[in-house]
């Protein structure tokens, strides 16, 4: 519940995400779920109130308004009292040098 409640702006913590917004982070949740099930490397750890998040990355191939292009994907875990690791946000970036990145095939 709490990535759903993140990825919709109903986060009490956080300010109304815009219907755009939301939209699109939902439908990078089928790349989130690969990222978190193939990721071999965490790319970032940070801490926040006691909070662990970590950050997973890739850079996939995604179809956007009838166009095709490669976007990095960052998934954000965050760790609950006992370890677990739980989905908690999805978010994509253009590339700015494509070049630079070998894509992923979807």
């Amino acid at each position: 519940m709490k990535g759903w409640a993140h990825l919709s702006g109903s986060d009490k913590a956080r300010k109304k995400r815009t219907y755009q917004d939301a939209y699109r982070r939902y439908k990078l949740l089928p790349y989130a779920k690969e990222i978190i099930e193939t990721s071999t490397t965490i790319q970032n750890i940070t801490e926040k109130r006691d909070r662990k998040f970590y950050a997973l990355e890739a850079v996939v191939e995604i179809s956007y308004n009838d166009k095709t292009e490669n976007r990095k994907i960052r998934v954000v875990l965050i760790e609950d009292h006992l370890k677990n690791k739980i989905f908690y946000s999805v978010m994509d970036r253009r590339i700015k040098n494509e070049r630079s990145y070998s894509a992923k095939k979807h």
